[in-house]
């Protein structure tokens, strides 16, 4: 799938690797613009963009607010720094759309 996306110069999805989506995990995240994904074992719930806070403020906004079914449900994350968050998170929401007819249900939720 990777040299796919490279023929076809298209972005590549989010390659960092999956972390417990638990408090201790959020401190060692960076004080930097990016995206991130909230994930269950076998799902993509979110794909989220840090363009007015940061990746760990992000982060610990949605584990902060673990009332809403969406972050209640997930079990791990995964983040991405990029000078161009709404951008990366159109082109990874594009991509996942390409590949499963539908965004996120989490990101559906959204509107």
């Amino acid at each position: 799938m990777l040299q796919s996306h490279l023929a076809r110069g298209e972005p590549l999805p989010i390659r960092d690797s999956y972390r417990w989506f638990e408090e201790h995990n959020l401190r060692w995240i960076p004080d930097l613009l990016g995206v991130y994904q909230l994930e269950t074992a076998l799902d993509v719930l979110y794909i989220g963009t840090a363009d007015d806070m940061t990746l760990r403020d992000a982060l610990r906004r949605q584990y902060e607010h673990r009332n809403g079914v969406c972050a209640r449900q997930a079990n791990w994350f995964r983040y991405e720094v990029t000078a161009d968050p709404a951008g990366r998170v159109r082109a990874l929401l594009e991509e996942y759309r390409e590949a499963h007819g539908h965004v996120p249900r989490c990101n559906a939720l959204e509107g």
